[in-house]
């Protein structure tokens, strides 16, 4: 049964200041997050048509056609920016997710500024060594893919669709990085966002970035954390955490959403290495807009050209001159055109690639 009322206990919000991090369990039924599968197998295999700005990612492999896979699903590796979606928004929102977010925030006037439905695929091997590699994303920190500041104003939530655990990928976090590393005292890096770079493994998904140089004992200080369908972990975006490879027979999905207060100011200068990932992330947008605007040229010129050759076989538009034709085909194709464009188009300033999602103001 999911919490009707999931305030954190004074022990749970220290142990968010200490840890970083801090799982709420059963925040979700089973049934209430059914419709969120549900919605993502809609989407993937083209049952519903996507919202506009709503961007669907493949895994890499997949990509640059390494592996074949059997089923749609097998190929995505995460769903972003669904806040139009009518279904999947509905998280963005809800309650429960809202009022832990406030609490750990310390206010009620809150924007969501990033979101995803991140899925986890079996079975895509690397060729070569037979080995599970896709899914798995490098330690980081969320603060590296935001521009809103300060830190302490920003919590993920991230919500287990599926039990997870380390078969399947679960999250791998290294308690109280948030505030620091454990070897740098008086580091000026102490507390604040670390070099992040693009990892040197075969394959890696769009934008998977991981810290560069983690201090030695890193992986003995890493917690992985089980989780129920359903429960939630609510974590600091300075914390250090990532994700391992999928090796189970099923997939492994969390649905997760990024809230910042409304008062966060929004940085204009950003690290080199982040603008490298912006820019690698735009790719994948613009490859999308291009091809986007190709049909539509498609779709404009075939409505021209069916109305041209067409209308004298009507009998109400059979009188219309040669030129009344032009004109009537390029005004319905570029409504054709306008209601076909419903993928992406990307953003010229880096900032708007995660934009406002809206706010909840008490």
């Amino acid at each position: 049964m999911a919490k009707l009322n999931p305030t954190l206990t004074p022990a749970q919000l220290k142990q968010y200041e200490e840890d970083g991090f801090v799982v709420v369990k059963g925040l979700f039924t089973a049934e209430e997050l059914e419709v969120y599968n549900k919605r993502f197998d809609d989407i993937v295999h083209r049952r519903v048509h996507p919202k506009r700005k709503l961007l669907v990612m493949k895994e890499s492999m997949v990509v640059s056609k390494v592996v074949t896979v059997d089923t749609e699903a097998k190929a995505i590796a995460k769903l972003q920016f669904f806040q139009e979606d009518p279904v999947l928004s509905a998280y963005l929102r809800h309650p429960r997710v809202l009022d832990v977010v406030e609490q750990v925030i310390g206010c009620s006037n809150i924007k969501c500024i990033h979101n995803m439905l991140i899925n986890k695929p079996p079975g895509l091997k690397d060729p070569a060594t037979g080995e599970v590699v896709a899914g798995r994303h490098p330690i980081h920190q969320d603060l590296f893919y935001f521009t809103d500041r300060p830190a302490d104003a920003i919590c993920a939530s991230w919500t287990a669709l599926q039990d997870v655990d380390r078969s399947n990928g679960c999250l791998v976090i290294i308690p109280g990085t948030h505030k620091g590393l454990w070897n740098v005292e008086g580091d000026a890096r102490k507390g604040e966002l670390l070099p992040h770079g693009k990892p040197e493994w075969r394959f890696n998904n769009v934008a998977y970035w991981g810290v560069r140089d983690l201090p030695a004992g890193w992986k003995e200080r890493r917690v992985h954390v089980a989780m129920g369908k359903g429960d939630t972990v609510f974590f600091h975006p300075l914390l250090l955490h990532g994700s391992g490879r999928n090796r189970s027979a099923g997939y492994r999905r969390a649905i997760s959403g990024h809230y910042a207060d409304t008062d966060c100011h929004v940085v204009t200068t950003l690290p080199e290495t982040a603008l490298d990932m912006y820019t690698e992330l735009s790719s994948v947008i613009v490859r999308k807009a291009k091809r986007n605007k190709a049909l539509s040229v498609g779709v404009f010129g075939l409505t021209v050209l069916g109305v041209v050759y067409g209308a004298p076989k009507v009998q109400r538009l059979a009188r219309l001159s040669l030129p009344h034709r032009l004109g009537l085909g390029s005004l319905l194709g570029l409504l054709a055109a306008y209601l076909f464009r419903k993928l992406p188009m990307p953003r010229k300033r880096i900032g708007h690639i995660v934009g406002r999602y809206g706010t909840r103001t008490n």
